[in-house]
């Protein structure tokens, strides 16, 4: 499944650097036109690969784990030992004095209109090319559907940003558009493209067939409060329950249609080879070598162990393992979230770290040689090399080339379909948990701990 959806990637890299032969006659029996081009849909697939390959931008620079850093789980907090990551940039995410420089949300912003601009260019060519029109439709809706999904985090970042639907638009043509006006265009792209899409979610691993479609529009509908709410001036939203029976409808197709299971394991679903996942609805596939430097997106693949790691922690990763960052750290609220037996909290690198029963050692000036023993308790603006309980939920390989593995980074999980239905049956409920609700809840909670019984949610009994 995930060597598909990698050979588009291998594919457009190919096709970016086609050449003819190199007979010098006048007859070049080599060259393709656009029209021959246009008329195979394994040429499509070349130009699907450049988009594809662009959704991994945004992964790999660490520009998409900007939400992260603005809300309650985890930060690059700024360490008094070295300025390491520019640490003021991170600091003001968490306290949310961020300004149009904060070079985080322009590479987000730049990779995520790239990404639009493939797309416009990319679905002219499909309307004007001799393939029948099944085929045409499908991928015209395939392409449509992952603009929706570039458009979903642009608009959850940003708000209002400019609608851009077409290849021929002019800069000093472009106008904001609302968020609530882009959610309304969405709608109508879902209506329009979800008939055509393929309903063959194995064979379209790592690419929008229809129930990942689907999965997309249930995070516009579940968000739909917040996009259609255009004078933002306090946290009552005019349209709270706009949406909600939408939503519950869409994830109740995806859990009875979709073929989907929650995995036993939670940490499945981040193993270096998580394409087996049965929770994967919507993933970007990323390999350690082929998705290197594709088309200058994706430099490392998928490089969060640069990001997650300490530099003392190369022993672990094989000789080939580049300089690692010693970035993300956990809150310590939100670390102390976690039940003391809840199974998740192995998500996160706690205490002393060791190799071959010896203590890892700091490596900057301030704490040079000190024990690389991981706090859970820390000051935001002020704290130490080792402070800080570090992201452990993916799985990397012992053998990482520079800083990439190959996990594939789920952007949309089974269990994210049961939590969004459970969501919106409390909200149209006023907030008060109905049994239907809590039961799902419950079924993705339990498997976090071993007496799962104790651990039970219940429903609100006045």
């Amino acid at each position: 499944m995930k060597n598909k959806i990698l050979s588009l990637f291998v594919s457009a890299l190919i096709g970016c650097t086609y050449t003819s032969c190199t007979d010098l006659s006048d007859t070049v029996y080599s060259e393709i036109t656009e029209e021959d081009f246009m008329s195979d849909p394994k040429s499509l697939d070349i130009l699907m690969g450049q988009v594809y390959a662009k959704l991994g931008g945004p992964i790999a620079d660490c520009s998409v784990w900007f939400n992260e850093s603005t809300a309650d789980c985890m930060i690059v907090p700024f360490r008094n030992v070295s300025n390491e990551w520019n640490g003021s940039n991170h600091i003001e995410k968490y306290t949310h004095t961020w300004n149009p420089k904060n070079a985080d949300l322009k590479k987000l912003w730049d990779r995520s209109f790239s990404i639009v601009t493939a797309i416009n260019l990319i679905l002219p060519q499909i309307e004007s090319s001799s393939m029948n029109e099944t085929t045409k439709l499908q991928y015209d809706a395939e392409l449509r559907m992952v603009r929706a999904y570039v458009y979903y985090n642009i608009i959850d970042h940003w708000g209002d940003v400019p609608l851009i639907t077409s290849k021929d638009v002019k800069m000093e043509e472009l106008t904001k558009t609302s968020s609530a006006d882009i959610y309304k265009f969405m709608m109508n792209e879902f209506k329009e493209c979800l008939p055509y899409l393929s309903h063959d979610n194995k064979n379209m691993y790592g690419r929008m067939h229809y129930y990942a479609a689907l999965a997309l529009k249930a995070r516009y509908l579940i968000n739909a409060n917040v996009f259609l709410d255009t004078e933002r001036k306090d946290n009552v939203y005019p349209f709270e329950n706009e949406g909600l029976d939408e939503c519950i409808d869409v994830c109740t197709e995806i859990i009875e249609d979709g073929g989907y299971k929650l995995e036993p394991d939670y940490f499945t679903n981040f193993k270096s080879d998580n394409e087996g996942s049965t929770e994967n609805i919507f993933v970007i596939p990323f390999h350690r070598t082929y998705s290197m430097g594709v088309f200058g997106n994706a430099a490392q693949g998928f490089n969060l162990p640069r990001y997650c790691l300490h530099n003392s922690e190369q022993v672990y990763y094989g000789e080939n393992v580049g300089n690692l960052w010693n970035g993300f750290s956990a809150l310590p609220s939100m670390y102390y979230s976690f039940k003391s037996d809840d199974l998740r909290l192995k998500g996160w690198r706690v205490g002393l770290q060791t190799y071959n029963g010896e203590p890892l050692k700091c490596q900057k000036t301030g704490n040079m040689g000190d024990d690389l023993n991981f706090t859970i308790d820390w000051e935001i603006e002020e704290c130490n090399e080792y402070d800080g309980a570090r992201l452990a939920k993916y799985e990397f390989p012992n053998d990482l080339v520079g800083y990439s593995a190959d996990n594939d980074f789920p952007v949309i999980r089974y269990a994210d379909i049961l939590l969004m239905k459970a969501e919106a049956i409390m909200r149209k409920n006023n907030w008060i948990a109905t049994s239907e609700a809590v039961s799902l809840v419950n079924d993705v909670r339990n498997r976090s701990f071993e007496n799962s019984a104790s651990k039970d949610y219940y429903e609100y009994e006045t």
